[in-house]
């Protein structure tokens, strides 16, 4: 199968780079060409999942250089990177990343307009939810759930939603509450919803009477 890619959003034609990777000192060339190839393939949501050696086709840099540089980025929390598997397979393909920069988003969202002057000032804070929590919080929502399968499906839920630390305790009390119906215990955990299907239904607002499931009704 071919390297899968995500087109380009044609609405700009220039793509968006966050200052902080041109000002950051700890980044080198190798570095800020492989960035701004990741963020020349993201869509709107700031989403791609360009395979390593296509990045680094665009970055004019090794495969290798690539596959580091990106580790780094991560680490540095410039990108979020998610691994991805074909649907009915187990073999894995190209990753997931999200540009975790409020500006460019704002910049991709806005399009022709932002291009032309028209948004004259960007609140990168204002109404959003910073991408680094989202994944930070996705994270935790991810090591309490019990059944952990098709995680990109899940993440790309999660950014659909974008619970605040508030909203997510919610959404973790949730589901510490279905562990405990029998439902959810049935032959390991067979009848568990994947977990985008899970957010996606905003299951954690179920009623359930936990008390109720496990009492015993010859006592």
């Amino acid at each position: 199968m071919s390297d899968i890619e995500v087109k380009r959003d044609k609405r700009l034609p220039f793509t968006c780079v966050d200052n902080r990777m041109i000002e950051d000192e700890r980044a080198k060339c190798k570095h800020k060409s492989v960035y701004m190839s990741t963020c020349y393939y993201a869509d709107s949501n700031g989403e791609c999942f360009p395979s390593y050696s296509s990045i680094a086709k665009k970055a004019g840099v090794s495969r290798r250089t690539a596959i580091e540089s990106i580790e780094d980025l991560v680490e540095w929390q410039y990108l979020s990177k998610v691994k991805r598997k074909r649907e009915g397979t187990n073999s894995q393909t190209s990753n997931l990343y999200l540009i975790l920069s409020e500006v460019v988003q704002e910049m991709h969202q806005g399009g022709a307009r932002a291009a032309l002057g028209v948004v004259q000032e960007l609140h990168p804070n204002k109404n959003h939810i910073n991408k680094t929590q989202l994944t930070t919080l996705f994270d935790r929502f991810w090591s309490t759930y019990p059944r952990k399968v098709k995680k990109p499906n899940a993440f790309k839920a999660w950014l659909k939603i974008k619970p605040d630390k508030q909203l997510t305790e919610e959404i973790i009390e949730g589901v510490e509450k279905y562990k405990q119906t029998e439902g959810w215990k049935q032959e390991d955990g067979k009848f568990i919803p994947h977990p985008a299907t899970f957010l996606n239904g905003r299951q954690w607002e179920d009623e359930i009477d936990v008390e109720s499931e496990s009492e015993c009704p010859f006592e």
